[in-house]
């Protein structure tokens, strides 16, 4: 398949900013700042 390694990372990363605004929608929605987070580091 012809995606390079640079498109792979694009990817990956707008993939996970998506994740990031999705979860602290939920965080401000719900008020759950001490659900732990596999992605957060504390």
């Amino acid at each position: 398949m012809g995606i390079t390694d640079r498109q792979m990372v694009r990817i990956e990363r707008a993939f996970t900013d998506c994740l990031c605004r999705e979860c602290l929608t939920n965080v401000v929605a719900g008020e759950e700042g001490s659900v732990s987070d596999p992605s957060s580091p504390t």
